[in-house]
């Protein structure tokens, strides 16, 4: 999370906005854990993770190049559904038992 202040500080956002987005981090994280679980118990924790993780590099690098703020909201929210669910317990683990890893 401390990169995201520092790049919006340099986009030359305000303090307000910055602030602002912070808090849409930590909304993306109760969001992640309400939306996200089905979707692992749907396709497995690995593809879930996959395509969560494809989806953020895509807008991280969307992020680079585009500065509005729009786009910097989304990248928090897309962060969050990353960190949002897969706990220390989950990793390793498969939702069905009857599917394997």
């Amino acid at each position: 999370m401390t990169f995201l202040p520092l790049r919006a500080s340099e986009l030359g956002m305000s303090q307000t906005l910055i602030g602002l987005s912070g808090s849409a981090y930590f909304a993306g994280f109760m969001t992640g854990a309400l939306l996200i679980p089905p979707v692992i118990a749907r396709v497995g924790h690995i593809r879930s993770f996959t395509a969560l993780m494809a989806i953020f590099l895509s807008s991280f690098l969307f992020l680079s190049l585009v500065a509005h703020v729009f786009f910097f909201i989304s990248q928090i929210i897309t962060l969050t559904f990353k960190n949002g669910y897969a706990g220390h317990r989950a990793i390793g683990r498969s939702e069905n038992p009857g599917v394997p890893i």
